[in-house]
């Protein structure tokens, strides 16, 4: 399954989120999740450190909310969702594992997998959609807090470092090993 395959949750909950109750978007997204790992699972893929972390928190996001405070705001939510989506790239680099090692494992050959550049060519591609999730949150905190916003920068912020995050992660790689065959002669 590919990267974008498994933000497949998160992009549910953008699009119930406001059409429906908070606790039932995050309870949907928790469920996608779900499906996701049981679909890996079922093809003898490894878990993926992303789709693990998103079960986790859309399910407990949906637990606190629908039992604990069901008039948390949309955008207070929208903002534990993200932080909540950086947490589990910041914590995948922080074990040593980047998230996008999963996807890429399943691209690149298994001679690839242990060499030092194709560890570093992840932590590099994880740390831009680190980067894609920390200016979302930011966009998030924006709006919250200058409510007089149409939410038109915080959409702008959301596709744009999600399309700029998606391009690199196709980008980064090709260069990297464009730069190793010229330096190869």
């Amino acid at each position: 399954m590919n990267i974008v395959a498994s933000f497949a949750p998160f992009i549910i909950f953008s699009v119930l989120n406001g059409s429906v109750s908070l606790p039932l978007a995050l309870g949907v997204s928790a469920v996608i999740s779900a499906v996701l790992i049981i679909r890996s699972v079922m093809r003898g893929a490894s878990l993926k450190i992303l789709e693990v972390g998103s079960v986790v928190l859309f399910a407990g996001l949906a637990v606190y909310s629908g039992l604990f405070d069901a008039h948390v705001s949309l955008m207070a939510m929208k903002l534990c969702v993200n932080i909540g989506l950086l947490a589990i790239v910041l914590a995948s680099i922080v074990i040593g594992t980047p998230f996008t090692v999963q996807y890429a494992k399943a691209q690149v050959p298994r001679e690839h997998w242990n060499s030092p550049g194709f560890l570093r060519v992840n932590y590099v591609i994880s740390a831009v959609w680190g980067l894609s999730f920390l200016l979302t949150a930011l966009a998030d905190l924006g709006e919250m807090y200058f409510a007089s916003s149409t939410g038109a920068l915080d959409t702008a912020v959301v596709i744009g470092s999600m399309i700029g995050a998606m391009k690199f992660t196709a980008w980064y790689p090709d260069w990297v090993q464009k730069q190793k065959m010229a330096a190869q002669g």
